[in-house]
């Protein structure tokens, strides 16, 4: 690659706060500034060849180019670009903004950038490596639209969005019971946030664009408040633990346990059900003791066994099975295409690869470029990178970069190894 002192120059730039500034600023085709659709504020975007990829395999979206940063960060100081991950699209990435009651995991969307460094090269295949559910495979709509439209929720963000306070849901995971974070403010919200019919409610964080979400883990079953009959107790209703199956609001057809999961019902709440990730018929199975129901596409209907008149409604299987559809986001080494007529799969830059998550193959070609040092050795095929004219590429912030070496160093880089 071009050595990156011979690609950086002092720029007059708008950062996210509003405020202009002179700055080092890398190339395109590290970080960019866009206007976002939206809000028509300038936000900042990294481009380099591998998170571009995953950003695009992340949701299913080839318009996307690159992955967009933060622009709304307390307490941001000097930081003109932003430092983690858009929380909005990225709530369940361990490098955002925010930490969130629902798990977060180190995704490929943050091992690409730390091999995008040169400085790494990455083990998608890790088990310290997870796809992170939140909007995967719903669309440029998810990244580009309202989060709720008038009041109700689209296609594009069932599995993510909420609409009511009252309602219980499914945290983005399918671990866990969660209420919705939908909240009344004492003013009202910014014009491009507000989603209902009243302009003062909205979700509780300003980093989700006031989006309501599954996120409240914690909550009472109060019979006066919530119909559910139960005695007000506050619980935190985690499927994957078993010790919950002897609790005062189990159901008779729950399970608890290192295979339970949640699935959206019309009962009286979600239900905590057995459930596992068949690779052989690339779905999502739900047990019933001698009884399995196999979820055969997206938000089915499936009536409960032993429970008369109810059912539960499938899951997003991108969403509860990430590693059956287009594993590590194709490592950033393909396109995961989404086909109506057949499952997702990882069309991988180079045609023979064997590899389900396109291991083999090469990073898209891009202009040949060269990371600062320490550099690869000379003659060296890793690390070079081609530039794609159809892809727009834009930035990523450097205090991010050393964020995320630094954070590497100090024990998640288990996922990314060291060059020797």
């Amino acid at each position: 690659r071009t050595p990156l002192a011979d690609r950086e120059e002092t720029k007059a730039v708008t950062c996210t706060d509003g405020t202009g500034k002179q700055v080092i600023m890398p190339s395109d085709d590290t970080l960019r500034a866009f206007v976002n659709p939206k809000t028509g504020d300038t936000q900042y975007e990294i481009t380099t060849e591998t998170v571009t990829a995953v950003a695009r395999n992340q949701f299913g979206c080839r318009d996307l180019t690159g992955a967009w940063l933060e622009d709304r960060q307390e307490g941001a100081g000097s930081d003109c670009f932003g430092s983690h991950w858009d929380f909005r699209l990225f709530s369940t990435e361990f490098m955002t903004a925010s930490a969130t009651a629902t798990d977060q995991y180190m995704s490929p969307l943050t091992v690409a950038l730390l091999e995008d460094t040169g400085w790494y090269r990455a083990d998608y295949n890790s088990d310290h490596v997870k796809l992170s559910p939140f909007g995967r495979l719903a669309g440029c709509d998810f990244v580009y639209e309202d989060c709720v439209v008038n009041g109700q929720i689209p296609s594009y963000s069932k599995g993510s969005f909420c609409t009511s306070q009252r309602r219980l849901g499914c945290d983005p995971t399918h671990t866990s019971v969660a209420r919705c974070s939908q909240f009344k403010y004492k003013k009202e919200l910014p014009p491009e946030f507000q989603y209902f019919s009243d302009p003062f409610i909205g979700g509780r964080n300003e980093q989700l664009d006031y989006c309501p979400v599954y996120g409240t883990l914690k909550f009472s079953f109060d019979s006066a408040n919530d119909d559910l009959g139960y005695d007000g107790s506050a619980f935190e209703l985690d499927c994957s633990d078993a010790d919950l199956q002897s609790a005062p609001f189990a159901h008779r057809v729950e399970s608890f346990g290192e295979d339970g999961r949640c699935f959206d019902t019309n009962f009286e709440r979600p239900l905590c059900l057995k459930a596992s990730c068949s690779r052989e018929r690339n779905a999502v199975e739900v047990v019933f003791g001698d009884t399995i129901r196999t979820c055969l596409y997206d938000f089915q209907t499936i009536d409960i066994p032993g429970l008369p008149g109810y059912s539960l409604t499938c899951p997003r299987l991108a969403q509860v099975c990430p590693e059956l559809v287009c594993k590590a986001d194709c490592a950033g080494r393909g396109e995961c295409v989404v086909d109506d007529q057949e499952d997702p799969y990882c069309s991988c830059n180079d045609s023979d690869d064997p590899s389900p998550y396109c291991a083999n193959s090469p990073v898209a070609s891009l202009v040949p470029t060269v990371s600062p040092a320490p550099t690869l050795p000379k003659g060296s095929a890793y690390g070079r990178y081609a530039s794609n004219p159809d892809a727009g590429r834009s930035g990523g912030s450097v205090s991010m970069l050393c964020w995320l070496v630094s954070a590497a160093w100090l024990g998640m880089s288990i996922a990314a190894q060291v060059l020797n």
